[in-house]
């Protein structure tokens, strides 16, 4: 447990302190759409949306704040429908720090009503991990304790999974910056890990009970466990 800490709160602050180089490879070797592709300008910079309800005279004063944030390089001339106003915003870059993104996104202006939209509001606003895998873990635990009858027996495989899934985060963000490592990888490992942790501990508790209702002892049915579903 104690080295389980270590490695964990090691690779946590190791990954927070270098941050991740995400790279997201959507190409398609050989295929036409990757040869038209090939042919266009490659994109260098990311932008988002900001949309504007209300008192539209407020909203040039808006504008000129969220033209003067980091990695602003401009902000598109507003589409204005009654009261509702549309303009793009052009970053300077792509795979921006989600704190610049969150500063740009809480720029608001009065009771002017203001919404923004895009792929980096949306990576800004929901990082790796958040409510959706803690109330998966708090299902899981549900189901565990009513299978195993017991908290502590049911918070082990959960332990586990926690401290496997927690570090392997962490060396995906270290190990996104040596080869290229698309964004969606730490959710997905998450889904599989929390997965994996909770289904197996099921399976091999499953046997382990099929092997004492055979008749066989504690020890016998825990070695027969791990021999066959453990090893699966």
């Amino acid at each position: 447990m104690l080295l389980w800490v270590v490695a964990l709160a090691g690779i946590t602050v190791g990954s927070q302190a270098v941050g991740s180089a995400y790279h997201n490879d959507n190409s398609l070797p050989g295929t036409q759409s990757q040869q038209l592709a090939d042919r266009m300008p490659a994109k260098t910079t990311d932008s988002l949306q900001v949309v504007a309800q209300g008192d539209l005279t407020r909203l040039p004063a808006l504008l000129d704040e969220i033209r003067a944030l980091p990695h602003v390089t401009s902000v598109g001339k507003p589409t204005t429908s009654g009261t509702t106003a549309y303009a793009e915003i052009t970053l300077d870059g792509q795979h921006l720090p989600a704190d610049d993104i969150k500063r740009i996104i809480a720029t608001t202006s009065g009771d002017l009503k203001v919404a923004y939209s895009g792929d980096v509001v949306l990576a800004a606003e929901n990082p790796a991990g958040g409510p959706e895998e803690g109330i998966g873990i708090l299902a899981a635990l549900v189901i565990l304790v009513l299978m195993f009858g017991s908290i502590l027996a049911a918070g082990l495989p959960v332990i586990t999974a926690i401290f496997a899934v927690g570090s392997t985060v962490g060396a995906i963000v270290l190990v996104s910056h040596v080869i290229d490592i698309p964004s969606y990888a730490p959710p997905v490992m998450m889904l599989v890990g929390l997965g994996v942790g909770v289904d197996y501990a099921l399976l091999i508790f499953a046997r382990y009970r099929s092997e004492l209702v055979s008749g066989r002892d504690r020890d016998v049915a825990a070695s027969r466990a791990l021999d066959t579903a453990g090893r699966s």
